[in-house]
C-alpha cells in the first residue's frame, strides 16, 4: 500500500515522463528517469543498462514518424522499506509512418511493469517489462530494430505478409497520384527496377519520373493508378515473396476528359528485413495498352 502521496505522485510523473520522452525523442529525459544500470524486457531479449534501453528505442523510433504513448490505469505499490516500489500501467502506443510510408501506422496494446528505487531522495526506474497484449497495423513504419532482430512473428509484425505486401502496391499508387515522386522512389530504395533493357535503382527511376511525368498546377499528375488482381507467392520461412498485379491509369485534366490512358502489369519481388516487407525488384516494362498520354508523360515511352 502506498503510504505517501508525494511518493506516488513522483513515480506517476516518472511513468508519464518516460512516455513523453519517447515521443519527443528526449533521451536525456530518460537518463534522468532511469538508473544507469536499469534493466528491461521489451520483447527483444534482456537489456542490461539504461544505454541499451535507449539504443533499442532509438533503433525503432529514429526512423519513425510521430508517436504517442498513452499510459493509464496506473497502480503503484510502495515496498515495506519505503525506498522501493512497483508500478503497473496500461500503455497504448501509436506510431505513424513518414515519407513514403505516410498513411500507414503501427499500434500496440500492453502493460508496463516497472520497478523503482529512491536514490538520493528521488525515485528512479530500475527495471521495466512490457507485456504485449495486441498489435495493429504494420511494423514497417518503424526502424529496423537492433542488429539481428527479426519481427516476423505474428505478434510482433502486427499483420499478415499478404496485407503488408499489397499495402506496398497500393502505397506506390498513392504516392504517384499525389505527386510525391520522391516518396514513390523511396519505396524502391533497396530494389532493382527493370525498365526495358535498363536496370535502375531508386535514384535512377526518380530521375526518369522527374524528366517525364507531367505535374499539373495542383502539383499532381492528375492520375489515378488503380492496382488490381494481385497474385502473391509468399515464402515466410525465407522472407521472400513475389507478386503479379494489373494496373490501370485514369487521367482527367483541363484539356483531357476523364479516360483510361494506360493499362499494364507489374511483376514485383519483396524481401523481409527487420520484420518488415519491402520491394526488392520491379519489372516496370509491361505496358500492355496505351491511350492518350500527352498530358501525363513528356515522352510517349514509359
Amino acid at each position: 500500500m502506498i503510504t505517501s502521496h508525494e511518493d506516488e505522485r513522483a513515480i506517476y510523473r516518472g511513468i508519464v515522463g518516460f512516455a513523453r520522452a519517447m515521443d519527443a525523442r528526449d533521451w536525456a529525459a530518460i537518463e534522468r528517469i532511469a538508473t544507469p544500470d536499469a534493466t528491461a524486457e521489451l520483447g527483444t531479449g534482456t537489456l542490461r543498462s539504461r544505454d541499451e534501453m535507449i539504443a533499442l528505442m532509438r533503433s525503432f523510433l529514429d526512423e519513425c514518424g510521430p508517436t504517442q504513448h498513452l499510459v493509464s490505469n496506473v497502480l503503484i505499490d510502495l515496498g515495506a522499506d519505503g525506498d522501493t516500489a512497483q508500478s503497473r500501467a496500461y500503455v497504448s502506443d501509436l506510431h505513424l509512418g513518414t515519407g513514403a510510408l505516410r498513411g500507414l501506422s503501427f499500434q500496440t496494446l500492453g502493460d508496463y511493469h516497472d520497478e523503482w528505487a529512491r536514490i538520493d531522495g528521488e525515485w528512479k526506474m530500475t527495471h521495466r517489462t512490457k507485456r504485449m497484449s495486441g498489435t495493429l497495423g504494420t511494423q514497417a513504419v518503424l526502424g529496423g530494430g537492433p542488429e539481428g532482430y527479426d519481427a516476423s512473428g505474428p505478434a510482433a509484425a502486427g499483420g499478415s505478409a499478404a496485407t503488408e505486401i499489397t499495402n506496398l502496391l497500393y502505397l506506390y499508387a498513392e504516392c504517384m497520384d499525389s505527386g510525391r515522386l520522391d516518396d514513390a522512389a523511396e519505396l524502391f530504395r533497396h530494389a532493382t527496377i527493370h525498365a526495358g533493357k535498363r536496370e535502375l535503382d531508386a535514384a535512377g527511376i526518380l530521375a526518369v519520373w522527374r524528366g517525364t511525368v507531367r505535374l499539373h498546377e495542383d502539383g499532381t499528375p492528375r492520375t489515378k493508378h488503380v492496382i488490381t488482381n494481385p497474385i502473391l507467392e509468399i515464402d515466410e520461412e525465407a522472407g521472400r515473396a513475389r507478386a503479379r498485379s494489373y494496373y490501370t491509369v485514369l487521367q482527367a485534366t483541363a484539356g483531357l476528359p476523364l479516360q483510361v490512358i494506360a493499362a499494364g502489369r507489374y511483376h514485383d519481388e519483396f524481401e523481409r528485413s527487420g520484420g518488415a516487407w519491402r520491394f526488392s525488384s520491379r519489372d516496370y516494362s509491361m505496358l500492355d495498352l496505351s491511350g492518350d498520354m500527352h498530358d501525363h508523360l513528356r515522352s510517349s515511352t514509359s
